[in-house]
């Protein structure tokens, strides 16, 4: 990811960005970005062009709010030989979300705001009662492939762990 991220910060750079990742957390581009910038879509968009991908941006603050109400929501029934993990999925590019969608085989959901939609996701268990790495069903990538059907745009999901594990590296840089 330091690699990545000197590459991101160089490409910015030559776009003349005054955006720049400070911090990630994981491996998939969960990055925490200072900017002057107060328009999301423009920074967003320098990001895009920087890594050739999309991206959805957020504060701080709404990240907070949408990380406490994904903690604050009641699981779903328990289903056997699975666990239900929390986490939310973020509007990229999508039209204000109105309600929830409904389950899929893959996660359950429930209504944050127009732009973020709290997920269930249904991880299958072994016999021992641990994660089965071998049947993931697609992981946050499908969860967000089942909002993007049934909403329309672009989201992404991530685990309520891998969302506050962000938040926690953002609390630097927070002035």
């Amino acid at each position: 990811m330091s690699d990545w991220t000197l590459t991101l910060n160089t490409k910015l750079a030559s776009l003349q960005s005054p955006s720049r990742i400070v911090s990630w957390y994981g491996h998939t581009g969960n990055f925490v970005v200072e900017s002057p910038r107060t328009n999301r879509m423009e920074i967003a968009s320098e990001l895009a062009s920087a890594a050739r991908a999309s991206f959805a941006v957020l504060s701080y603050s709404e990240t907070l709010n949408f990380a406490s109400a994904a903690e604050k929501a009641a699981s779903p029934p328990a289903v056997g030989g699975n666990r239900w993990t929390s986490g939310v999925a973020f509007a990229v590019r999508a039209p204000p979300c109105q309600s929830a969608p409904k389950p899929t085989s893959h996660a359950a959901f429930f209504a944050i705001s127009d732009c973020a939609v709290g997920a269930w996701k249904k991880d299958q268990l072994t016999q021992n009662g641990i994660l089965d790495k071998e049947k993931r069903g697609g992981g946050w990538g499908a969860v967000s492939g089942d909002i993007s059907r049934e909403l329309g745009g672009i989201w992404t999901a991530r685990s309520l762990r891998t969302i506050k594990g962000t938040l926690e590296k953002a609390k630097d840089y927070i002035t």
